[in-house]
């Protein structure tokens, strides 16, 4: 463990030992027999075995603090075998052991055993943007709890004292080794970068860039286990060959700001400004859909539409009517539109487009499925010169020798829609393969 992962643990064992100090104190005072006291332990015990059964939604509270006991010999029970939790359980929800904490410090107890970071951070590596000031917060929120505790009528003036000393020491240690992970963190990333800088001149300066790029982007794909850690750098890497003009790298970045890659958050406006870096030649054809999408989903008022349509332009001059009509109707990089597909598969018939595609084979039929459809559902095809019934007919004879079946489904919209089913064919595919 180290890192952001080091403080919050380092926050959560300095608050478990001042809460166990306090309730050992506590113990003292309230019970000054041993004889008082083992009685107390077996009244833990019978309560904590008697609401497992009885609350069984927090069965795994009570379990805690019964096989914490369990496990112990009476004589050695104090709090320190409970971890936060545990104590909760015991101070806020069982008869034994109740202490009618004061208000204050009844409210601060239950902000500090309730801390959510504490049960997190052994699994995530959190941001430092984070955990800074959570830290702080934390700490200042355990201090005052050590201050009022201090001030509890129940205790010896010399034992608060101590126990203020004590714990105020605890928390400046834990200050203190806080502060070295932030420079070990920050030296360590100040490294990293240096290297990154480094690998990105090396791509620059590469004969062949394109190798040159997957290297380095492997070996800092396979440096990090984190995400967190893993897209922090990635990103960085991007952003360095970005500033030196790579365009892959652009590209790579506008896709992590399009699907919210590697803990990155959607943002479509920055997905388009890295689209727009590169020249659209480029871009290969989903990256063109999805820099129409980022275009379509950004702020209207700077010419966002314009773009799109321009960009959209591009796409049919590039790869024809068909691509874009089948994309529409499947929602495919851009908002499904069943009216703008039926105009692309429309024109796609009249240009000639579509007839092209008829060697193709599955690709063709799917077409000719998604017309259908689409004459189902009421769009017109006049340069077709076909009805639903006629393109039906067409499918299902050459389905019949193509192990393929034409079956209707709906989408997402309960719209009545035709698919075919390959089942057949592929099951067909493996038969031969064996």
């Amino acid at each position: 463990m180290g890192g952001s992962s080091q403080v919050i643990h380092n926050v959560k064992i300095v608050a478990t030992r001042i809460v166990q100090k306090y309730f050992d104190l506590r113990i003292q005072a309230k019970y000054t027999t041993l004889s008082e006291w083992i009685t107390e332990v077996e009244k833990i015990k019978n309560v904590a075995q008697e609401k497992c059964h009885t609350h069984p939604r927090h069965r795994s509270s009570y379990m805690a603090v019964y096989e914490k006991v369990n496990r112990k010999k009476v004589t050695a029970v104090t709090t320190s075998i409970w971890d936060l939790t545990a104590l909760r359980t015991l101070v806020c929800y069982m008869e034994p052991f109740e202490f009618r904490l004061p208000h204050d410090l009844l409210k601060l107890f239950k902000q500090i055993v309730e801390d959510k970071n504490f049960s997190s951070h052994e699994s995530t590596q959190e941001s430092w943007d984070d955990v800074i000031p959570w830290e702080k917060q934390a700490l200042q929120r355990i201090s005052r709890f050590v201050e009022l505790a201090a001030k509890d009528a129940h205790l010896d003036i010399e034992l608060r004292q101590a126990f203020l000393n004590e714990c105020m020491h605890l928390i400046k240690d834990t200050e203190v080794s806080n502060r070295n992970e932030y420079d070990e963190a920050a030296r360590r990333d100040s490294l990293v970068r240096d290297e990154i800088a480094f690998d990105v001149q090396a791509v620059v300066q590469s004969s062949d860039i394109t190798r040159a790029y997957n290297t380095y982007w492997n070996k800092w794909w396979n440096r990090f286990e984190d995400k967190e850690e893993k897209g922090i750098y990635i990103k960085l890497y991007y952003e360095m060959l970005v500033d030196k003009g790579v365009h892959r790298a652009a590209i790579d970045l506008a896709l992590l700001f399009y699907e919210g890659l590697l803990g990155t958050d959607k943002d479509y406006n920055i997905a388009r400004k890295y689209y727009q870096m590169c020249p659209r030649d480029r871009l290969s054809p989903d990256d063109l859909l999805r820099y129409v999408d980022s275009a379509t989903k950004s702020d209207c008022s700077d010419g966002s539409k314009k773009l799109a349509d321009d960009i959209l332009d591009f796409y049919i001059a590039q790869y024809g009517h068909i691509r874009l009509a089948r994309a529409y109707y499947r929602g495919f990089f851009v908002s499904r539109d069943y009216n703008r597909s039926a105009h692309l598969f429309n024109i796609a018939f009249a240009n000639g487009e579509l007839d092209k595609q008829a060697h193709k084979g599955l690709k063709y039929l799917d077409d000719l499925a998604s017309i259908a459809t689409l004459m189902h559902n009421g769009y017109s095809f006049d340069a077709i010169g076909a009805n639903e019934e006629d393109i039906i007919g067409q499918l299902e004879d050459i389905l019949k020798n193509n192990f393929g079946r034409l079956e209707k489904d709906a989408d997402e919209d309960n719209r009545l829609i035709y698919r075919i089913d390959w089942s057949d064919l592929l099951e067909r595919n493996k038969g031969a393969a064996a």
